[in-house]
């Protein structure tokens, strides 16, 4: 065995300890509190006046860790990622962007803990979405509705119709993933060797 081969194995066994491994995952902890702010519960909302010339509206969803094994099979973020931010018809973003509301959606995790997950739905405002910000959150909310009666029906009460567009969703998440990865020219191999592991793990 070489020395660089030697230290490949040394270092595959030194993994350290922690929830990972066995132990209890630690307790969830939240980015926001709601304790913190006027009345103490949710919604809560923070403005700002930027510099720049710009109209932005993020959304951002405290959700439990998803690290443990029995939740992280699921995926539950990236299937949520997926369905918000899908641009095809029906999709919050054709909805919005007919109206002349939006010209931008991102969603995504904003923080991936061992205590928390945090959420987030990023979208790019028009003049007219600026005024009109509360029906771009009721869409967005109401579509959120959507997903959960569907992930209801097809996993509590088993309803082929309900488990069959989750079937479709997972193949169309996988094949896009498929692409992404042997369309991407090679980058460099430390920040991969990162993601890699940060995928294996969270």
């Amino acid at each position: 065995m070489s020395e660089a081969e030697q230290l490949i194995e040394d270092a595959a066994k030194d993994a350290p300890g922690g929830w990972i491994y066995g132990e209890t995952p630690p307790p969830f902890r939240p980015a926001y509190k709601p304790e913190f702010q006027p009345g103490g519960k949710w919604p809560v909302m923070l403005t700002t006046n930027p510099l720049k010339d710009i109209r932005s509206l993020t959304m951002y969803f405290p959700l439990p860790p998803v690290h443990a094994s029995e939740i992280h099979e699921r995926c539950p973020v990236n299937i949520l990622a997926h369905l918000i931010g899908h641009e095809g018809s029906g999709s919050p973003f054709a909805v919005l962007q007919d109206r002349g509301l939006i010209t931008g959606l991102q969603a995504g995790s904003r923080i991936s803990a061992p205590d928390q997950t945090l959420m987030s739905v990023k979208i790019s405002l028009t003049n007219e979405g600026e005024r009109r910000w509360e029906e771009v959150v009721k869409v967005i909310f109401e579509y959120c509705s959507v997903i959960r009666d569907t992930v209801s029906q097809a996993v509590v009460h088993k309803d082929p119709k309900a488990l069959t567009q989750m079937e479709y969703i997972w193949d169309e998440i996988i094949q896009l993933k498929r692409l992404k990865f042997n369309t991407n020219p090679p980058g460099s191999p430390y920040k991969f060797a990162q993601s890699l592991s940060r995928g294996l793990l969270f």
